[in-house]
């Protein structure tokens, strides 16, 4: 099942999608099985060291029987930990424990809150674990990249305002500032990237969309002015 589109604004944990997950159903058996050995083991470390001191057993015998107990520890703490990766709440593990719930699909939740801005999953598909098949993004800061010649560079300052400019016939001007200046240069252009960070809110500007800036303290190719 698919719950979302591309589009729809989510909160962090809300599911997506669930699929069938061969998986996850091995992974709840194993954290099942160790967690029951675990119980088992604890009750016979606990004999093994009340016989230990009363000299019932020898020291070896104590060191086993702790030593089993402790490795099924380990054991049951991994796979707790794959049930968290694979994205089952606390709550869920509980249901498992006490045998009122099994998870028979995986259920995908989203990582963060924000918008769905790719959706390739659709019913029926065969995925795998190297698939993306959804893309969520926080669209309320967004990052503007501009390529700035070399001998413009030492002009520009971090933190410096920008003006920024969408195209259109209702054009939109938001205000960003200068995150970062690349210490790269491109070779064949003579060109450095710098980074703009805007407050995007309000939705005035999308991934991918064309823009122009004009940052402050930049000089004009033309005049040797500051562009304001």
């Amino acid at each position: 099942a698919v719950y979302v589109k591309e589009g729809d604004h989510v909160r962090a944990g809300s599911p997506l999608a669930t699929i069938s997950s061969v998986e996850l159903s091995n992974a709840q058996s194993s954290y099942l099985k160790s967690k029951v050995r675990l119980e088992a083991l604890k009750i016979q470390a606990q004999r093994a060291n009340e016989h230990y001191e009363k000299k019932i057993i020898s020291a070896r015998e104590f060191e086993i029987a702790n030593m089993e107990y402790k490795t099924v520890k380990t054991e049951m703490e991994t796979s707790y930990n794959t049930l968290e990766i694979f994205g089952l709440t606390k709550s869920e593990i509980q249901g498992l424990e006490s045998g009122s719930q099994k998870q028979q699909n995986l259920i995908i939740r989203s990582p963060i809150s924000g918008t769905v801005t790719d959706r390739k999953a659709i019913n029926g598909q065969s995925v795998n674990h190297e698939e993306n098949i959804f893309v969520v993004a926080d669209l309320r800061k967004l990052w503007i990249l501009l390529d700035v010649y070399e001998k413009d560079l030492y002009s520009v300052k971090i933190g410096a305002e920008s003006s920024v400019y969408t195209l259109g016939d209702k054009p939109e001007t938001v205000k960003a500032y200068v995150a970062h200046v690349s210490e790269v240069i491109d070779q064949v252009k003579h060109t450095a990237e710098i980074r703009l960070e805007v407050n995007n809110a309000e939705s005035k500007l999308k991934p991918g969309q064309t823009i122009s800036a004009k940052v402050q303290g930049l000089i004009s190719e033309s005049k040797s002015r500051k562009i304001m």
